[in-house]
């Protein structure tokens, strides 16, 4: 695995810095005006090499030459010479570059260049040489190479450096530390290495020497094996040790006792998983927001900087796919509930290094059922009322007015009945005169409302139709009795016009039975 290694971009920020301008000059003649090369960008990043190998022995002045491939001029190519990690000579060979025409790359382009060293005053040095190029995009490009100077009737000590990881990145996992190592004699040195914790891993570590404030105690040589003449490697378990920065360092030694400095890398361990919390909700409605926090996550010995948290809800019982929602840094998350159930509610934790651990909760999601409201011919329906239908064949029925939670709301079914049996589905609906079979009795009209998991409401209402036997105001038609009892306001007035006519017949009677009567008596 590969992290960032902050020393090294510090290093290519201050390289940068250097690198004042694009333009190529020929210092032999200053007076020129400056130039730009006519090259194809394609971002491609520089390589570069040097003709030499490492061990090699120079005295006095020496040239090393070398090549660069890369898709434009570069920017800044200069070397320095490093002994026991400090700088001791250093210069820039940009003006040395020289086309090589005879590159059949129509991609890339190839430029020779030479590094002249005057070293005739310098001490016996197992010195490690470094070549940085830098093009236009201000990629780097660098490599290493280690040599003997001047050496002494007494010979030099061996020269060693860790190639691979790279000081300061993460890592995790078993761990393969790499380099080369070199006598003067061409021997094979002997190689120990040891693990030192240090929380300021970095700024003990620098250009790759360990500094003169640390002293290793314990030093180790197993696991070490060449794969060639001066490529060593060894293995670490990395699981073997706690979280945190580690210096590597490794030494190579002669059969006189003699030690190379002592060559590092500053790792940073990620093997222990974060710890994962998570609280939240634990019940609510539907279509009501679950608030879940994940903030109480912690790495034991990175911190909580870096970690990534990732929401996965599950409905149980459920085979679909779960939601996944990436929240990247953020430690808090509201899921909205559109849908009623229990569900497993889980946050991934992972750390810089990749490592991951998870923890859970439950959250219970309550249905709310929906409520039924319905109209007919625009009114509203009423258990209290029977309503009069318009004696028209057609009546207009709606169940706009029903409601739910927002996520069944648009899921609601609607079924219509009639006296219990049911004649049409849907919010809004034409009713037909047809389905009320007998006009001489009310009907019960019933709207039904269910929703996505079954929950149901219902609405109901008397109607009769107007000029029927079902009308609530309907009257039957009177016989003539009734309409003369109704005529004369009453039963009791009706009564009493019988017995005034009783009466009057009665007189009339009378009278005509006395009339007769009074005729039949002689007259004197």
């Amino acid at each position: 695995m590969e992290g960032k290694c902050w020393h090294v971009a510090l290093a290519l920020i201050s390289i940068m810095l250097m690198s004042s301008s694009l333009a190529v000059i020929d210092h032999d003649k200053p007076n020129q005006p400056m130039h730009i090369p006519n090259y194809t960008i394609s971002n491609q990043q520089p390589t570069l090499i040097l003709q030499s190998n490492n061990g090699e022995t120079f005295v006095d002045n020496f040239s090393i030459s070398g090549t660069i491939w890369d898709d434009a001029f570069p920017s800044e190519l200069y070397w320095q010479l490093e002994d026991a990690g400090e700088i001791i000579y250093q210069g820039s060979a940009i003006n040395t570059l020289e086309e090589n025409f005879s590159w059949q790359d129509p991609t890339t382009n190839s430029w020779s260049f030479s590094i002249e060293i005057n070293v005739s005053s310098f001490p016996p040095c197992s010195c490690r040489l470094t070549a940085v190029v830098i093009d236009i995009e201000q990629q780097v490009s660098q490599v290493y190479l280690l040599l003997f100077i001047n050496p002494d009737t007494n010979g030099l000590p061996p020269n060693l450096m860790i190639t691979s990881p790279e000081t300061g990145i993460n890592w995790r996992g078993d761990l393969n530390i790499s380099g080369v190592a070199v006598s003067e004699i061409g021997y094979q040195p002997t190689l120990e290495w040891a693990a030192i914790q240090s929380n300021q891993a970095n700024h003990f570590c620098v250009r790759g020497v360990l500094s003169d404030y640390l002293t290793v105690e314990n030093w180790r040589n197993d696991e070490v094996s060449y794969s060639g003449s001066d490529v060593f490697n060894f293995q670490i378990q990395s699981s073997e040790y706690e979280d945190g920065w580690w210096l590597f360092v490794s030494r190579a030694g002669d059969n006189a006792g003699n030690f190379s400095t002592i060559s590092c890398t500053a790792i940073a361990l990620h093997n222990q998983q974060p710890i994962a919390a998570l609280s939240g909700t634990s019940e609510v409605n539907e279509s009501q927001l679950a608030i879940f926090d994940a903030s109480n996550s912690d790495d034991p010995v990175w911190g909580k900087d870096g970690l990534r948290f990732t929401f996965i809800v599950r409905k149980d019982g459920e085979t679909n796919p779960p939601f996944i929602h990436d929240a990247g840094t953020e430690k808090s998350w509201s899921w909205y509930a559109n849908q009623s159930g229990h569900f497993d509610v889980m946050v991934l934790v992972t750390d810089t290094s990749g490592l991951s651990n998870s923890t859970n909760l439950t959250l219970i999601v309550n249905n709310l059922p929906p409520t039924a409201a319905a109209s007919i011919e625009g009114i509203t329906f009423s258990t209290e009322e029977t309503i009069r239908l318009p004696d028209e064949p057609l009546w207009t029925i709606d169940a706009s007015d029903s409601s739910d939670t927002e996520n069944d709301v648009g899921g609601l079914n609607f079924v219509w009945f009639v006296d219990g049996e049911p004649v049409s589905l849907g919010r809004e609906q034409i009713m037909r005169r047809e389905w009320i079979k007998d006009e001489s009795k009310i009907h019960l009209i019933t709207l039904s409302v269910t929703d996505d998991d079954g929950e149901s409401d219902f609405i109901e209402v008397f109607v009769g139709i107007e000029g029927t036997q079902s009308d609530p105001l309907w009257d039957e038609p009177r016989s003539f009795t009734e309409s003369m009892i109704s005529a004369v306001g009453g039963e009791t007035n009706m009564m009493a016009v019988f017995m005034v006519i009783l009466l009057i017949i009665s007189y009339v009677t009378f009278k005509i039975t006395r009339s007769g009567k009074a005729g039949d008596i002689p007259k004197w």
